[in-house]
């Protein structure tokens, strides 16, 4: 074979593993053809499931099954194209799925791509692809590159794409995409093998074409229809057996055939890319086994412990007797301790069944809808409540808060879920209400969790360009807090005493006329705790009252339609944002340091004097120039940043779990504006701007500096003591 790899191949397992993509174009045809042997049964675990072909051990020799003349293969059930416009979801382009796969990812590669604006990212930047695609086009005289090229061998990258796994044991996995014409790509690939000398075998298997590369039987082919399918096995062989399971496939075998399917996908959103998968078969194999850890054994010093008394050891014997009581009741701990983290944990995957995502992409949103399917009266179903009003903390801040976080818990669940994760972590609970009681005659489910509604929300405030040249960007940092009170006596008389307690009167002070508690911290903004009708509010902001008693929300400034939807959305759970300005922020924060100067000894010679006063006058001239350079390169990341928007997230409860929306939501931008400006960041950094005569001249005296240090570490490193000859 020739040295590079057989790029017709690559490019169909390239193309069979790119998932979903684009705008709202009609998807064409798509077809899966039928699908893979009977499945397991997901309501059995992964071991309980129907019996299946396994792949056979490695042994280093072709293992693939080949039909007998005397046995024509089965014939495989008819695939039907999905409707236009249908999700990538639908049960046609799912019918390879088997019952017992963990998970399936699918959707159209020419909507994805044409969303992310692939065309005019290939157009700009193709070029550097050069060598990869000069390879590819000598062996199969085609630009793969271009995604007119794939409509020229036979693929439809219009149709639905996807992978999966056919179940958790044989861990193999396949990936699938449209075909336009089957016989174009099946003399593509046998053309392309022909120039690169691979030893590819085709053979029929009824109308279907199965492809096979050397001896080794870890990767098969098979183009069936309008559907082409990749199977990879990742341990083992047999990957030609298991694409022929794919042609024997029907329709009740199939995952579509499982009622939690139809109802996770139902009203689901997914015009360029949709997955499902089943959560608890995942957590059932991965998880749940192994919780049922082996006890401690003090096995070893019990036989030590006899051999001691056979001995009449005394001293050994009580030694050994302490560490057998001390092991036993450490190990007492730890099982309890175990326990306790199994029942969290058992009690939060019960609840989990399966989660489906959906993700839509439009010129200024990509938005994933997900929804969590949880078990009825479980802790997390019972977690959230939904509220009837848009979430209050949007009026915390005249402008968009750099990160918030708000929701309505159910307090009594909520503390439900602490108490069993402070049990996992060897806490005792009955201890922190003990210690309430006794210091500060707090009683913590009366006064604390019987006093909250379940609101709580938080906002983090400040000015990106204030924060971005600040020294210490905390300082100008602020934030509101809000919690949602039934009774606010509790919560008044426990702030009262804590800020009476020992030491507090350095940073909190508590007014009894207005009920508030005033903490000052060092470099940092005060901070106001007070009691607002039915909420504890703390905040650094001193007009929050006036905006929370009824003051325009930033919300009506916000441009982005779909970001702002979500905003005044009433039937939320939980709320998420975060603008990625300030992401962006923190991304480019480790700005250059100025660099380490070896300290002068007092003796240091008249030419180190010179050369660190040198250095001391170069650092003057670098650092303006430095904070010049950095601002120069720092603004168009930033600009970058500020374009790509806001991240954000909404939860709502329904009578099936938890659904969310997820997204990204531009400003001012395109998504495929983004994406090119990202590019072209990136393109641009590895080039430098060489052109540039701050960056020049910069470069040229960080190099000087470099020089002059090294020289001065020179001078100021002691010299080595001469040697004394040793006496004869």
């Amino acid at each position: 074979m020739k040295p590079i790899m057989l790029p017709a191949l690559c490019a169909l397992a390239l193309a069979s593993s790119t998932m979903a993509c684009g705008k709202k174009d009609t998807p064409t045809a798509a077809g899966s053809d039928a699908a893979s042997a009977p499945a397991s049964d997901p309501a059995k675990g992964p071991e309980e499931a129907a019996p299946r072909r396994e792949p056979e051990p490695d042994k280093g020799e072709p293992q693939a099954e080949r039909p007998s003349p005397d046995q024509p293969p089965a014939q495989p059930a008819g695939a039907v194209a999905p409707p236009p416009g249908a999700s990538p979801l639908s049960a046609p382009a799912l019918a390879a799925v088997p019952k017992g796969a963990p998970f399936v990812v699918v959707g159209s590669p020419k909507k994805l791509l044409d969303a992310l604006g692939y065309e005019g990212l290939i157009e700009a930047y193709g070029a550097m692809l050069g060598e990869v695609g000069a390879q590819m086009s000598e062996v199969t005289g085609k630009d793969l590159f271009k995604l007119a090229s794939w409509a020229e061998i036979g693929v439809d990258l219009q149709a639905p794409a996807g992978v999966f796994m056919p179940d958790l044991r044989t861990e193999a996995v396949v990936t699938f995409l449209g075909l336009s014409d089957g016989d174009k790509l099946v003399a593509f690939v046998s053309e392309a093998a022909k120039k690169a000398e691979a030893p590819l075998s085709t053979e029929k298997v009824g109308d279907a074409t199965l492809i096979t590369l050397g001896e080794r039987d870890r990767q098969a082919w098979l183009v069936h229809g309008t559907t082409f399918y990749s199977v990879s096995v990742m341990r083992g062989n047999g990957a030609a057996a298991l694409a022929k399971e794919i042609l024997s496939r029907k329709a009740d075998d199939g995952i579509t055939a499982l009622p939690e399917f139809a109802q996770a996908v139902a009203d689901l959103h997914a015009d360029e890319l949709g997955a499902f998968v089943q959560l608890r078969m995942i957590l059932d194999q991965f998880v749940m086994g192994e919780l049922d850890a082996p006890k401690m054994s003090t096995d070893h010093l019990e036989r030590q412990l006899e051999e001691a008394r056979k001995s009449d050891d005394k001293a050994e014997v009580a030694r050994l007797e302490a560490a057998i009581a001390d092991e036993k009741a450490w190990a007492e701990r730890w099982e309890k301790r175990r326990q306790a983290e199994a029942e969290l944990v058992k009690s939060i995957v019960g609840e989990l069944s399966t989660l489906a995502v959906g993700v839509d992409i439009t010129d200024t949103a990509a938005e994933a809808q997900i929804k969590l399917a949880l078990a009825e009266g479980g802790a997390l179903r019972g977690l959230l409540k939904n509220a009837s009003e848009a979430q209050p903390i949007l009026k915390a801040s005249a402008s968009e808060p750099l990160f918030l976080l708000s929701g309505q818990v159910d307090p009594k669940a909520y503390w439900s879920l602490i108490e069993k994760a402070m049990a996992a972590e060897g806490e005792d609970v009955a201890e922190l209400r003990g210690a309430l009681r006794e210091r500060l005659g707090v009683d913590l489910d009366k006064d604390v969790i019987g006093a909250l509604t379940g609101e709580l929300a938080f906002a983090l405030t400040g000015d990106m360009a204030t924060l971005l040249k600040a020294e210490d960007p905390r300082a100008e940092l602020g934030g509101t807090l809000l919690v949602g009170l039934s009774d606010s006596a509790g919560l008044k008389a426990l702030l009262s005493k804590l800020a009476a307690q020992e030491g507090a009167d350095r940073f909190a002070k508590w007014d009894e006329a207005t009920s508030t508690l005033n903490i000052t911290v060092p470099g940092q903004r005060a901070i106001a705790v007070t009691f607002q009708g039915d909420r504890l509010v703390a905040s650094t902001e001193t007009d929050i009252a006036a905006r929370l008693g009824g003051g325009e929300s930033f919300v009506a400034k916000v441009e982005n339609a779909a970001l702002k939807a979500l905003y005044e959305r009433k039937d939320l759970a939980a709320l998420f944002s975060m603008p990625q300005e300030f992401m962006g922020a923190w991304f480019i924060a480790m700005r250059s340091f100025d660099g380490y100067s070896p300290p002068l000894p007092k003796d240091a010679t008249p030419e180190a004097k010179a050369k660190h006063e040198e250095l001391t006058k170069l650092d003057a001239e670098i650092r303006p120039l430095r904070q010049k350079v950095e601002e120069a390169r720092m603004k168009p990341i930033m600009d970058m940043f500020h374009k790509l928007g806001t991240l954000a997230e909404a939860v709502t409860m329904d009578g099936q779990g938890a659904r969310a929306t997820l997204g990204i939501y531009t400003r001012g931008a395109t998504i495929p504006e983004v994406v090119r400006g990202f590019v072209d960041l990136a393109v641009k950094g590895e080039a430098g701007d060489a052109d540039d005569p701050d960056e020049k001249r910069l470069r040229e005296l960080e190099d000087k500096r470099w020089k002059l240090e090294s020289e001065l570490w020179d001078l100021n490193r002691p010299k080595a003591e001469e040697a004394v000859p040793e006496p004869q």
